[in-house]
């Protein structure tokens, strides 16, 4: 077993390498468990993100950097949780090959009054995501976190509290087709979320490989 405390890669049978910094001495966190997104995809879904913009009054967008894929939220994770998150983590990414997942078109969860959420769907290896959903919110409840009861419909969240210019329909045919790089999943990330300076900032604290790294 790895030691806790330390940033750590897990591949195959090797002994565990530790990242450049150790885990940041804190009470508690807000913390999610996500799939780390490339530059190339990054970019690509900012491109649309900006052109959204342009076609609304309001709406909280999210910048390039924070793109990702929630696999489980986290909202408090004490300093004496962190070591146990680490373990099962850690053990799921040891049983977990690499898969695809590709990029589909626009969609919104709607609200009273705007948009709750505009995002880009996914399509690919969606079983092979779902079941690894389902091990993470199993694993995880021995550490004090309840399992997500509702369904999991994997996204990319662009923006929240839209409120557009025009119908959204309208806006998905004048942008057209969705063609962004599919993505190889190949890893997951616990990343720390915080309030930094007025601005969301979410930092990678674990990097979990899959076994064919």
């Amino acid at each position: 077993m790895h030691s806790k405390g330390t940033r750590i890669k897990f591949c195959r049978k090797r002994d565990p390498v530790p990242f450049s910094a150790p885990i940041p001495e804190v009470v508690a966190i807000r913390a999610f468990i996500g799939v780390e997104l490339g530059d190339l995809q990054k970019s690509e879904i900012a491109r649309i993100i900006n052109l959204l913009h342009k076609d609304a009054r309001k709406g909280r967008w999210k910048r390039e950097e924070n793109l990702h894929l929630t696999l489980k939220f986290l909202p408090e994770v004490r300093e004496d949780q962190l070591a146990l998150i680490d373990a099962v983590i850690g053990s799921l990414a040891q049983q977990q090959a690499p898969f695809q997942l590709e990029f589909t078109g626009l969609g919104q969860f709607r609200g009273r009054d705007s948009i709750r959420v505009v995002w880009i769907g996914l399509a690919g290896d969606l079983q092979v995501l779902q079941q690894l959903k389902r091990q993470t919110e199993q694993g995880l409840v021995p550490t004090g976190f309840a399992a997500e009861t509702r369904p999991y419909a994997p996204h990319i969240t662009l923006g929240q509290d839209v409120v557009f210019t025009q119908d959204f329909q309208m806006i998905e045919q004048s942008l057209g087709p969705v063609t962004i790089e599919p993505i190889k999943v190949d890893h997951l990330t616990l990343f720390k979320s915080e309030q930094i300076e007025g601005r969301r900032v979410y930092t990678p604290i674990l990097r979990y490989d899959f076994i064919s790294c």
